[in-house]
């Protein structure tokens, strides 16, 4: 006799049944269930989508018949294994229904009753295309981190490195993981011991920053680096997540830098400024002068007849004269004063001020004696001689361009007057 109790109990197992079957359709995964036979039993929403078939045209269908001969074949070893009663996971590339390709992740488990027994298995097929797109695209971004030229390194938010590419390891002289859970600050020299927090300050306000910092390498060594600096926020409160710091040793490039320069502003054979040089520090010369309000000076220097030099003992010997008279000149001056060659075989000197007609006069006749005493050519000790034109400047007075013209012309005065001599003007 059927209670009232047992048309509630089957009203229950009803609902049941719908719930759980609404709730198989609601999952975006494919899952079906084949018997013992490979023959379907259920397949739910996602799954009649992928396959474009309702159901019902579903139901009662051997499995081959509906993944296709191809993909039976591939599959087959794993469902002996789960009809064996193994549990069962692996990746499959498969081409969706749009003709695209993607991957899935397809699990097998077996259906066993009491007895032990195995009734079928169930499938849940879920697409990770995506996942895996992004597996990739992280994998290829880490090798590409591996292989650039530039040092690349990664902190948490509290400074610790958590990677490093083989450039930053080379850069910083680590090998293998040693950088790896150590402090940043490990990196900082004497000027950026907390190194950590200089580069945290960096960014505050926008997010990025590129600039020079030295590092210290684990022999001690300091390096300069050009620097880019980034900060990955956390997603949640948007507080500092992950620091990102590229590394490129410019040391090297800043030797080079300073030895062009060097080069560009020294007289190679005397290692004195060069013309161009000194052109362009008289303006700064001149304007000293003139805010202390004081008198300078500039003495043009001519070697005298050092073509006969060249053209009686050969190019190494005048080279020999030049470098003697560049030294003299060195030697007969302050640390204050410039001293350059303008090309050939004149020189400058320009006496810084407080200078008088009578100290500027002690200076030249000091380069008359030093260039006098004897230098080596051709093997035998001779004299050498200069003249020597003095302009004064009073202060606000020449420009540069008329300073040397005025001290060029005096120096001529000294020549025709019969070389080996100083000759004054007064502007």
């Amino acid at each position: 006799m059927r209670t009232d109790t047992d048309g509630v109990a089957a009203g229950n197992h009803g609902l049941n049944i719908r719930l759980l079957l609404s709730t198989l359709d609601s999952i975006p995964g494919l899952i079906v269930y084949w018997d013992s036979n490979l023959i379907c039993q259920y397949a739910n929403a996602a799954y009649q989508q992928w396959f474009g078939k309702p159901g019902h045209e579903l139901f009662g269908i051997h499995i081959r018949d509906v993944l296709g001969p191809d993909v039976f074949k591939q599959n087959f070893p794993y469902m002996q294994r789960v009809l064996a009663g193994e549990a069962i996971s692996f990746e499959r590339e498969i081409r969706k229904p749009d003709g695209s390709r993607g991957v899935t992740i397809v699990n097998y488990n077996p259906d066993v009753d009491a007895s032990g027994v195995v009734r079928g298995f169930s499938v849940l097929a879920s697409d990770i295309t995506e996942l895996k797109r992004t597996q990739w695209d992280l994998e290829w971004s880490a090798k590409i981190v591996e292989a650039s030229n530039k040092a690349i390194l990664v902190t948490d938010e509290l400074g610790r490195i958590l990677s490093s590419n083989a450039s930053c390891n080379r850069l910083a002289g680590y090998t293998g993981h040693e950088l790896i859970s150590l402090p940043i600050d490990q990196l900082g020299t004497a000027d950026t011991g907390h190194l950590f927090e200089d580069l945290l300050s960096h960014v505050a306000d926008s997010g990025t920053w590129s600039g020079e910092i030295s590092i210290r390498t684990k022999d001690g060594t300091q390096i300069l680096c050009d620097a880019t600096l980034s900060i990955i926020l956390g997603s949640e409160r948007g507080d500092v997540a992950r620091l990102v710091l590229e590394l490129e040793d410019i040391s090297g490039k800043v030797e080079r830098d300073k030895e062009l320069h060097r080069l560009s502003t020294r007289d190679a054979l005397t290692d004195l400024d060069n013309r161009s040089s000194v052109e362009r520090s008289m303006g700064d010369f001149l304007m000293d002068a003139d805010g202390r309000n004081e008198p300078c000076a500039a003495l043009f220097v001519d070697i005298d007849d050092l073509k006969s030099v060249n053209d009686t003992f050969g190019h190494e010997a005048g080279d020999n004269v030049l470098r003697h008279v560049a030294k003299s000149l060195k030697d007969c001056v302050r640390n204050c004063d410039i001293v350059a060659r303008m090309g050939g075989d004149e020189f400058i000197v320009l006496l810084e001020s407080p200078i008088d007609q009578k100290a500027a006069f002690e200076v030249a006749n000091r380069i008359l004696s030093a260039v006098r005493r004897p230098v080596e050519i051709d093997g035998q000790p001779s004299s050498q001689t200069v003249s020597v034109g003095i302009a004064a400047r009073q202060p606000n007075g020449l420009n540069a361009e008329e300073l040397l013209s005025l001290a060029d012309s005096a120096m001529y005065d000294a020549k025709r007057a019969g070389k080996d001599r100083v000759h004054f003007m007064q502007a």
